[in-house]
């Protein structure tokens, strides 16, 4: 890991002006957030490679996939958090959101909106303001009723916000549409759902069940 983060932080000058910056100032950043406490180069690195990171979110101008750029606030929120900052960390996430906020709003479709809809919610939950989610996820299983992924991330906003009733139906939603190993990760959504709303049983035998349905995908897929 120190390795990598060594190796982005050497080549970001020769990528700082190409699409690639984005992805070698995430990784490189997310790589020595990684490293342990007691390595001499962790703060080094750090410093190095979040100043990399603010480069590129700092730099309008560059051209990149929306999406990459918002790994880029995503990995600059935990940098703040990992420095203790959790002023820096709400401010960075404030600007992560309104960029995202922005990137929706230009889309052309609903498809294309979509795409940013983990990512805002995401950021609204660093925040503390995942209800400003819900409207968004609604409006995208109305747009899109064949997709398990608004149903399912809404079942992570309610579950945030307590309503538990509200989340077991939307995993309702999200199951009837989901398929393969994606089912895994919905499935563990769901027990956390009921394990949070104090019913262990359920949230246990969610877990068997899922179990049980990893050890029946093909090979490939297990």
């Amino acid at each position: 890991v120190e390795g990598g983060a060594k190796l982005a932080r050497d080549a970001f000058p020769k990528l700082r002006s190409t699409p690639s910056a984005a992805n070698v100032a995430a990784s490189g950043l997310d790589m020595a957030l990684s490293l342990p406490e007691e390595n001499p180069l962790r703060k080094e690195l750090i410093a190095a490679l979040e100043a990399n990171a603010r480069a590129v979110v700092d730099d309008e101008k560059l051209q990149m996939p929306a999406d990459d750029r918002s790994g880029v606030y995503y990995a600059l929120v935990d940098a703040r958090h990992a420095a203790g900052d959790s002023v820096g960390a709400r401010a960075m996430a404030a600007r992560w959101a309104k960029f995202l906020e922005d990137a929706a709003a230009a889309a052309p479709n609903a498809e294309a909106r979509t795409v940013f809809d983990g990512h805002r919610l995401a950021a609204y939950r660093e925040l503390g303001e995942v209800e400003r989610a819900i409207p968004m996820l609604e409006q995208a299983e109305r747009d899109l009723p064949d997709d398990f992924n608004p149903p399912a991330r809404l079942a992570i906003a309610y579950r945030e916000l307590k309503k538990y009733d509200e989340a077991l139906a939307a995993s309702d939603r999200a199951m009837a549409k989901v398929y393969g190993p994606r089912k895994l990760v919905v499935m563990a959504g769901r027990s956390d759902i009921y394990k949070d709303r104090g019913d262990t049983a359920a949230a246990r035998k969610t877990l068997e069940d899922a179990l049980q349905y990893a050890n029946a995908l093909p090979e490939g897929q297990k």
